[in-house]
């Protein structure tokens, strides 16, 4: 039969969820085995002592695992052998990672899972014990970060590719901004989640969705390479498409960065989103981030909606200029008049510089994120907790 020190103990940790903080175990002569044992739920905590064997005996199994938030716990597992045997799979001896990576890469190891996916519902709390895929996560732990350490190194390479100086310049001026506001040096788990809560775009696919952009554009240029020219007015009308295109690819991205430099100002993630014309007037207001929108026109990205898209011909024809009005309430209001070479200059900072700078930036930020943590004290205490709490 338990006795009443036990029972009380059981009854703090698994039904009022109360944390073990600390304990110590202590031998005397004349009673034995004493073990101290602090809890705490909130702001309230709890000393219990106890010399009972059975008391004694679980608060011995005690072993440091971690919440989902990366601190550490203590917390009594399920198979001690096995933990251990954890805890050498997750050591690299020299030669676990080159070798995982060998595997991987020669598909002798094949892995049946999105991993992505259940490393970020993991992290994130949203764990479920029942479900098997988590515990891929700890027995290919070595065959994902080989794969996260070469997608990292790809990535760098593909970003090392743009020669633009306004690519660099724009890169420099966002990665600045990101560290700032969400810096490597602690609390990395909290910082991948703070990320995911700024960020308006989805990181699968937000490349995807450029690539499609980009291809839109070379079949542009294509179809001029194949018909020899084109037509001025026609070439005019597809610029302006594609330059209300990679408006509309910057506005997510921009509006993430400014989520992270508010946060980085006044400490809070903004709950309101920004118009895109507000969003422009925001980076254009702060003297470290105007140059980034110099060459977007919040204007002519809605000239398809509610702004009416005019041109000026001269005496041969040829469209001369591009007027955009605001055609609400029935009114024309010139907001935005460009001559086709400066509509085609500022389309090529946006195709050459912006976009991909914003892009890159954010995703090349989260793998170094990501590997920060699958190397990370917090993240292997969190695989060891899998399969045992």
């Amino acid at each position: 039969m338990s006795s009443e020190d036990f029972i009380k103990l059981m009854e703090l940790y698994y039904f009022e969820k109360y944390e073990i903080l600390d304990y110590e175990c202590t031998i005397n002569k004349e009673t034995g085995k004493s073990v101290r044992i602090t809890l705490k739920k909130n702001s309230d905590e709890i000393i219990l002592e106890s010399i009972k064997r059975d008391f004694c005996d679980w608060v011995d199994e005690l072993i440091n695992v971690a919440k989902f938030n990366g601190t550490p716990e203590l917390a009594p597992i399920k198979d001690t052998e096995k933990y251990y045997d954890d805890i050498k799979h997750l050591i690299d001896d020299g030669t676990k990672l080159s070798q995982a990576w060998k595997d991987v890469s020669t598909k002798k190891t094949k892995i049946d899972f999105d991993y992505n996916s259940y490393f970020h519902r993991l992290l994130h709390g949203d764990y479920d014990k029942h479900d098997e895929n988590f515990h891929k996560l700890k027995d290919f732990y070595w065959e994902i970060l080989s794969i996260k350490m070469y997608f990292a190194k790809d990535f760098r390479e593909i970003k090392n590719q743009f020669k633009d100086e306004y690519f660099t310049k724009y890169y420099d001026i966002i990665e600045f901004s990101i560290r700032t506001a969400l810096p490597f040096e602690s609390n990395i788990i909290t910082k991948y989640r703070q990320f995911y809560q700024m960020i308006m775009f989805d990181t699968h696919i937000s490349m995807e969705q450029l690539l499609i952009q980009y291809n839109i554009m070379e079949d542009f240029k294509d179809r001029i390479a194949r018909e020899g020219g084109l037509n001025g007015n026609i070439a005019v009308r597809q610029v302006t498409d594609l330059y209300r295109r990679l408006c509309e690819a910057c506005y997510n991205h921009l509006h993430s960065l400014h989520n992270m430099v508010v946060f980085s100002d006044e400490g809070v993630i903004p709950s309101r989103n920004l118009s895109y014309i507000d969003l422009i007037e925001f980076f254009k207001n702060n003297e470290k981030l105007s140059e980034l929108v110099e060459f977007l026109d919040p204007n002519v990205r809605h000239s398809e909606s509610h702004l009416g898209t005019r041109y000026e011909y001269d005496k041969s024809g040829k469209i001369e200029s591009i007027l955009f009005h605001d055609t609400r309430n029935r009114k024309f209001k010139l907001v935005a008049k460009y001559d086709f070479e400066t509509l085609v200059y500022m389309m090529n900072r946006l195709k050459n510089a912006l976009v991909p700078a914003l892009y890159y930036t954010f995703i090349i930020y989260l793998i170094a994120l990501e590997l920060l943590i699958y190397k990370s004290r917090e993240y292997n205490f969190l695989l060891l907790r899998i399969g045992q709490v």
